[in-house]
């Protein structure tokens, strides 16, 4: 079974100079598939192509949603297999915690896994490790082309305000 890792990042070198290196790491330290999004002004590919799909970049949509958003709306391309979601500037280290034989072993058909199932001081969960079959992502873009997916994120009221969990005292 293959386990891919979905990286996205757009033109900006602060983010895009971290692919060659952390395709490699996740390679060869962990074998799991990395999966590069890229989002661009050029050039626009269907499939990934050694690692790539190019996606053209949307004007009218911040391009760090776009960026966000790409890693979670392309896991469709893979139905059948699982995928975890990262960010490209956050080199993978430790073997126990991306264990892909634990990922293998855990992930379901019909649920989601998350590697740090811990809410952050803020009351948010992280986007990044999240695990599950391309086939299960699919049902979170509910059939919506690109676009209408990153309007759809737009148009929601994601205020933690109106979540039901208090800050830490010390902030």
């Amino acid at each position: 079974m293959t386990v891919n890792v979905l990286l996205s990042c757009d033109e900006n070198p602060y983010y895009s100079d971290f692919w060659p290196m952390v395709k490699e790491i996740w390679k060869k330290r962990f074998d799991i598939n990395p999966q590069l999004v890229y989002i661009n002004d050029e050039k626009e590919t269907k499939q990934f192509e050694d690692g790539v799909l190019h996606v053209k970049k949307i004007a009218a949509v911040p391009v760090h949603l776009q960026a966000q958003m790409a890693r979670i709306y392309f896991t469709h391309l893979f139905p059948d297999e699982i995928c975890l979601v990262s960010d490209i500037d956050m080199f993978p280290v430790s073997k126990s915690f991306f264990n892909k034989e634990k990922i293998l072993q855990s992930c379901e058909k019909e649920s989601f896994l998350h590697l740090n199932p811990e809410r952050r001081e803020f009351g948010q969960l992280p986007i990044c490790y999240y695990c599950g079959y391309g086939s299960l992502y699919d049902k979170l873009r509910d059939g919506l082309s690109w676009g209408e997916f990153l309007k759809m994120i737009m148009e929601r009221d994601f205020n933690t305000d109106n979540f039901n969990f208090s800050l830490p005292k010390h902030l």
